[in-house]
Formats: structure tokens, C-alpha cells, sequence
């Protein structure tokens, strides 16, 4: 049971997603180094914390295009644990820079290199499994 107040003043039923209602889960003062006590083990409970969310962070070149459809597709489906995706992505027509944080997806115009350069940021996810559905959106090579 969360108590208002554990997790940073936040009320972990504001910060729960509709799609998975997964509440926040890490306390904001576990990660305060200055109050580590060595003698009691304080430290040895935050490592250990800190194991149970191995996060991760990958990227992915490309300057294929993506099918439009397909990629957003691939956003709706991405799992709770994949939280950050950042970048530049090419599509037939233009490049869009996308921004996914927690659930919710922005677009906007972009007007750098054309090429899609992804960076990802999650816990106990696989990057080979998140590059092979991303690469089922590449449209395929006409000729």
C-alpha cells in the first residue's frame, strides 16, 4: 500500500498510466547520496534497490525510411518498461522529430539531417527485441 507522501509529496495514484496502471515505484530520497549512513548498510540497500531497475539506454541509425503507419503502431505497443524514445525519424515524405515520454507521443517538424537516429531509455527490456519490431516498420526497397 503507497502512502501520499512516500514518493516525493506525489500522490502515486496521479502518476499511475491508464493503459497499464503501474504506479511509481522509486523514492525520490533513495537516490540522496549525501545521507547514506556506511555503518548501518544504508548503502548496501540502495544498491541493492537500485539492481531491481536495471535501466538501459540504446539508439538506432538508420537512413531507411519508415512506414508512417507501422512506426505508430510500433509507438502504441511499446511496452511500460520502455519509457524515453527520442530522435529524428524518416518517412517517405519528410522527417519528424518524435518525442515519447511515459505513454505520450509528440511529433513535430524537423529540419536536420534525414535520418533516423533513435534513442531509447527503459528497464529490463530488450534491445534486440525493441530493434527487430522497430525494423518491421522499415518500408521495403522498391526495384
Amino acid at each position: 500500500m503507497y502512502r501520499h507522501g512516500d514518493y516525493c509529496n506525489v500522490d502515486p495514484e496521479i502518476v499511475m498510466t491508464d493503459r497499464t496502471r503501474v504506479p511509481l515505484l522509486v523514492n525520490y530520497n533513495d537516490f540522496d547520496h549525501h545521507q547514506h549512513d556506511n555503518e548501518s548498510g544504508e548503502e548496501d540497500r540502495h544498491a541493492k534497490e537500485a539492481a531491481q531497475f536495471p535501466f538501459i539506454s540504446f539508439t538506432f541509425r538508420s537512413r531507411a525510411v519508415f512506414d508512417e503507419v507501422c512506426f505508430d503502431q510500433f509507438i502504441v505497443n511499446m511496452p511500460w518498461e520502455l519509457f524515453r524514445m527520442k530522435g529524428p525519424v524518416q518517412f517517405r515524405d519528410r522527417t519528424v522529430l518524435v518525442n515519447y515520454v511515459g505513454g505520450k507521443k509528440e511529433w513535430s517538424a524537423w529540419d536536420g539531417e534525414k535520418e533516423t537516429c533513435l534513442v531509447f531509455i527503459g528497464w529490463s527490456v530488450s534491445e534486440e527485441e525493441t530493434i527487430r519490431k522497430l525494423k518491421n516498420c522499415l518500408e521495403a526497397k522498391e526495384g
